[in-house]
């Protein structure tokens, strides 16, 4: 049975739900399909505000060009099994020649779904395909900078608080020569993958300051916890290099500086809880 009392519903869910009714009320208004137009807005809801413009921009190209295909191959073969292979593979072809691969999903169902709905003058269909799809990437934009614009900070503290506790206990663990070499790299890898999700988070925040009021606060906020990321990053490489090389003075210089970075780990913990 499907634990439901587990299931929350997040901002990301919500945000969409609100873009796809909002589009789809568009369209109603407005007498156009709506399948198009959702499809875009769902698509287009990204984790950042940057993100859901940047895409957007390429997304909208790419569906005229799979509307394109749609409407040559339909003109030339009809509604037939070959006409939806050719424009998908068309759509597909071009998108990836120009680098489009993040439009893909909307160029492509926009082409295979415009086959059998082209009811009326080609050029009018294909216009109504562009509105629609513009709409959907405005308004998923719009409701993205307006709902519950993302903040990842308090995500970013978090992350990189538990990152922090968990290097240092490894490292004190390699210092004491009490892990072993098959042990290691599971081990580091784990750590990786943590600090590539704070690195991706960071991102997330630092692409977003141009649609909003940053102060000097959060600006040195963001540079003090990529500092604390490189700092990490390289306790990781002396960790690696102590257990794996086979130069006994290299290791000694690298427990060396691997016991000197575990004092200074120690030491920059307190300065995490400046970051708010």
């Amino acid at each position: 049975m499907f634990p439901f009392h587990q299931f929350q519903i997040g901002k990301r869910l919500i945000k969409t739900a609100v873009a796809v009714f909002m589009t789809a009320q568009i369209c109603y208004l407005l007498n156009w399909p709506m399948i198009f137009a959702v499809i875009t807005a769902i698509v287009t809801v990204e984790p950042t505000v940057d993100a859901s413009i940047r895409k957007g921009l390429i997304r909208f190209p790419a569906a005229a060009i799979g509307a394109a295909f749609a409407m040559i191959f339909e003109a030339w073969l009809g509604p037939q099994p070959l006409t939806f292979t050719l424009s998908a593979l068309s759509t597909i072809y071009v998108c990836n020649l120009l680098g489009w691969n993040q439009a893909l999903v909307v160029s492509t169902l926009t082409a295979v779904n415009m086959i059998y709905v082209s009811e009326g003058h080609f050029l009018m269909e294909f216009v109504v395909r562009l509105g629609t799809t513009i709409t959907g990437i405005v308004v998923s934009a719009a409701v993205n900078f307006i709902l519950f614009r993302p903040n990842y900070m308090s995500e970013l503290k978090t992350n990189l608080s538990q990152t922090y506790a968990s290097i240092l206990t490894q490292a004190r663990l390699v210092l004491d020569r009490k892990v072993r070499t098959s042990d290691l790299l599971p081990l580091t890898a784990s750590l990786e993958a943590s600090l590539d999700k704070i690195q991706t988070l960071l991102e997330y925040q630092s692409a977003d300051l141009r649609f909003k009021r940053t102060s000097f606060a959060d600006l040195r906020k963001l540079v003090t916890i990529k500092k604390h990321l490189q700092f990490l990053r390289r306790i990781l490489i002396y960790m690696e290099t102590a257990v794996h090389s086979q130069d006994e003075h290299e290791r000694t210089l690298c427990y060396q500086l691997l016991d000197s970075k575990i004092q200074k780990l120690q030491a920059k913990r307190h300065l995490l809880y400046s970051v708010k």
